[in-house]
């Protein structure tokens, strides 16, 4: 009975936290969808509504249903597209990375506490962080042309982006 309490409260916790998100000001905190493309200068960044902060919750619902514990799989450096972060920070600054989606796999940074798949990860035991794969990448793709109609990329580099994915990068 003491799990389920704990459970009702990190998901009430987390409803507070949304509804906290759901009203932010300028100085408050907002989610932010980082696409990492650039090296030597900085990354666009688009800043997520409540609406597509809830679409996004809603896109991931599925895939966090089968969150596994990540593995300590190191991302080879390399130039170009590399994936996109998704963290929370106040506007203007640096955001705190909760979510890295690579590939066709999201890692959830549990001690960050993500905006994603928190019912899922409040059930799964351990500390770790968790993954899920996203085979078909329509969560990055969605969050890529989100960035596009935002203005935070181009046309001609949301192509380029496309086509590395379709390559397999």
């Amino acid at each position: 009975m003491k799990l389920h309490r704990t459970a009702l409260f990190i998901g009430c916790a987390w409803l507070g936290a949304f509804a906290t998100l759901s009203h932010a000001q300028d100085a408050a905190d907002v989610v932010m969808v980082e696409v990492d493309v650039y090296s030597g200068r900085p990354n666009p960044v688009v800043e997520l509504s409540a609406e597509e902060l809830a679409d996004l919750m809603r896109m991931a619902r599925p895939l966090c249903e089968r969150l596994q514990a990540a593995s300590d799989d190191n991302q080879e450096a390399r130039l170009g597209y590399r994936g996109l972060s998704i963290g929370r920070g106040k506007r203007g600054s640096s955001a705190q990375q909760m979510v890295r989606i690579t590939g066709k796999r999201a890692r959830l940074r549990r001690s960050a506490a993500p905006v994603l798949c928190h019912e899922s990860m409040a059930r799964a035991a351990g500390s770790a962080d968790l993954t899920f794969a996203d085979d078909n990448r329509a969560l990055e793709k969605a969050l890529l042309q989100l960035a596009r109609q935002k203005g935070a990329i181009s046309e001609s580099l949301h192509g380029v982006i496309l086509q590395a994915m379709e390559s397999g990068g």
